[in-house]
């Protein structure tokens, strides 16, 4: 189905009087599902003000990620709704602005995730759209945090997991995104822009940090 049909298709869904508005979500999250390409589930939910009203999933894992997203604060259909625009996930394994929403996306199986919303009055609806593969954007970006990700190992001595924490650490620090923590360090070769002192008294702080492993004799 194009595009515009399936859109025309869940407008008229969301119109039809005589629908209940549960039965109304259930089938637009079942139509996304069964027409959107790569689409392996979907969520709707309608709005007043940051509250659901009514809720609709077609797997019973998938109303986990709204609940994170409520109790946690943040997440991209939150985000949908304040900026009344759609916000797309294209990795959760790569996805540092909702860590709480990308851990549980990635216990259900998603890795991908688009959020539309429709705003109506002091209402709306929003529809998710989930994915079992990262968006090729996506992929691009964890390409670039594994490059860094090596160079920062080679550079500081240090084991992969302690790299990631570390550009982790800079973007919280420095307010962006890993994935330019990742482009930065690409570009400085390795030394993330720290300048090489720094460099190499994180290299010296990693060795320090290592066990002391006897010589075999």
């Amino acid at each position: 189905m194009p595009r515009s049909d399936f859109a025309q298709e869940a407008a008229d869904l969301l119109s039809v009087a005589n629908t209940s508005q549960a039965r109304a979500l259930n089938q637009l999250v079942a139509l996304a599902t069964r027409q959107v390409t790569a689409c392996s589930g979907a969520t709707a939910g309608l709005w007043h003000g940051t509250e659901p009203v009514v809720r609709a999933a077609s797997h019973p894992d998938l109303p986990a990620l709204m609940s994170v997203q409520l109790s946690s604060g943040r997440g991209p259909v939150l985000d949908a709704l304040a900026q009344g625009g759609p916000v797309s996930c294209p990795d959760t394994l790569a996805e540092d602005r909702w860590p709480e929403y990308a851990e549980a996306g990635l216990r259900c199986g998603v890795r991908c995730s688009v959020t539309l919303v429709y705003l109506s009055g002091a209402g709306a609806v929003t529809l998710s759209l989930f994915g079992a593969r990262p968006l090729s954007a996506g992929a691009e970006s964890r390409a670039l945090v594994d490059q860094a990700k090596g160079m920062l190992m080679q550079v500081l001595g240090c084991s992969a997991e302690d790299a990631l924490d570390k550009m982790r650490q800079i973007s919280q620090e420095e307010n962006l995104r890993v994935t330019d923590i990742a482009q930065r360090i690409i570009d400085s070769r390795g030394t993330g822009g720290l300048g090489p002192a720094r460099a190499q008294r994180r290299r010296r702080d990693a060795r320090a940090a290592r066990p002391n492993v006897p010589d075999k004799a």
